[in-house]
């Protein structure tokens, strides 16, 4: 397998790097990709995955459009025990990387794929620990970016709600990982519909 070059080793983040230092797939931070997408005026669809019959087309299709990637998978679709859809976070990792290297999304001209850890929902105080478990291990996984969803308060206490749950979660995380390892982990907040009471 041959490696990539430079530019893409200094955008994988350090979680990725650790557990593919040589891939030839492109996976980077989603902030990556999205601040990219703010400067050249375009979007980068997030793409749920419900199993990896799903995903393979998923990837084949923004492959064949010349469109980056960012895979995301729910904590009820895919937590630590595989969730509904029987796939883990840690093979899910490694079967979207597979499924590019099968789509030809390798080397130098390798359109970037991120993965999104989506709805780690916390709706209680215990579902906290949950929501940094799923965290840290997405985080070993090679999951570049996650969400706290607390949308299930009314307007404007899920905005507060979410943020506080945020920033727990967020300190956990730092407690496992130094700063310089997680500085590209993208956060998504999780909110009620936009002008609803």
């Amino acid at each position: 397998m041959a490696e990539v070059g430079g530019l893409h080793r200094a955008a994988r983040p350090a979680n990725v790097a650790r557990i593919l230092p040589t891939s030839e797939v492109f996976v980077t931070g989603g902030n990556s990709m999205l601040r990219a997408a703010r400067v050249h005026g375009y979007t980068i669809p997030a793409l749920s995955v419900r199993n990896l019959v799903i995903a393979e087309a998923l990837v084949r299709a923004s492959v064949n459009l010349g469109l980056p990637q960012m895979v995301e998978i729910a904590a009820s679709e895919g937590d630590m025990q595989g969730g509904y859809t029987g796939i883990p976070i840690e093979r899910l990792v490694d079967e979207i990387v597979l499924m590019n290297i099968r789509a030809g999304n390798v080397g130098e001209r390798a359109l970037p794929v991120a993965v999104h850890r989506d709805h780690n929902t916390v709706k209680v105080a215990g579902d906290i620990g949950k929501a940094v478990e799923l965290g840290i291990r997405g985080i070993e996984s090679g999951v570049t970016s996650m969400s706290i969803d607390g949308s299930h308060h009314g307007n404007p206490d899920d905005v507060a709600y979410t943020a506080s749950i945020a920033i727990v979660v967020a300190r956990a995380i730092l407690q496992k990982f130094p700063p310089w390892y997680v500085r590209w982990l993208g956060l998504e907040m999780e909110v009620r519909d936009v002008g609803s009471p």
